[in-house]
């Protein structure tokens, strides 16, 4: 995660080289498909509180 804030720092003062903003842009779509994964996955357990159409 330390990489990752690096990178968004140095984003918001455009500040990245070409291969940091390819690593970053990787870094951040695999963060949104974990994200997704963890939705799906807590909608179908009997613990969650909300179903996935209410999100």
């Amino acid at each position: 995660m330390l990489r990752c804030a690096n990178y968004e720092s140095k984003k918001k003062a455009d500040a990245l080289t070409p291969e940091e903003e390819a690593e970053y842009v990787g870094i951040s779509e695999l963060e949104r498909i974990f994200t997704l994964i963890n939705a799906q996955l807590a909608a179908k357990s009997k613990w969650c509180p909300n179903k996935l159409e209410d999100l």
